[in-house]
């Protein structure tokens, strides 16, 4: 029996700020990246919640956007509804999936991976946003302070004010 851990190759790692990769269209900093399709348990309707505080907050995040790499399964519209409601519909950035290219131009370009989820077997977006030089903030519930251990940021999924204070802290170039 051989166990081999989850890890990611060499195509995610981190580079000169200078020589980053080519954004999607419609992706301009700074932002906060989710990586996973888009459901209930990745809590994102809490996370647009503290995007929006964190640019009511804070001068350096009035400009802060969401972007949502994964399929959408039911609550993209949510989150973006949302983001519309509080008159702030360029917050969230829907792309769907994107190649490994675009992935990491877009983890390197972020100021953090945001995963807010409530559950997750692994989280291989953790290891490839670390992999990427990318600050995490994550979850302090199931796999993710195993995956994350102290390297990131973890905060209860339910804590909205904690992930906006968590983002405001970064966009002010702390923690």
């Amino acid at each position: 029996l051989t166990v081999t851990p989850l890890g990611v190759d060499g195509a995610f790692v981190a580079t000169d700020p200078g020589r980053r990769g080519e954004l999607p269209p419609g992706v301009t900093p700074p932002y906060l990246l989710h990586v996973g399709d888009l459901h209930e348990r990745r809590n994102l309707t809490m996370l647009i919640g503290a995007v929006l505080s964190a640019r009511r907050q804070s001068k350096a995040a009035q400009s802060l956007s969401l972007v949502l790499v994964g399929t959408d399964l039911g609550v993209g519209d949510a989150v973006s509804a949302i983001a519309a409601r509080a008159g702030a519909a360029d917050a969230v950035v829907r792309l769907g999936s994107v190649n490994e290219r675009r992935l990491r131009a877009l983890y390197q370009g972020s100021v953090a991976l945001a995963y807010p989820s409530f559950y997750e077997g692994f989280g291989l977006p953790l290891v490839e946003a670390m992999a990427c030089g990318t600050p995490v903030i994550a979850s302090n519930v199931a796999s993710m302070p195993e995956v994350l251990g102290d390297a990131g940021i973890l905060i209860d999924p339910r804590d909205e004010g904690a992930w906006t204070q968590a983002i405001v802290g970064l966009m002010n170039g702390g923690e």
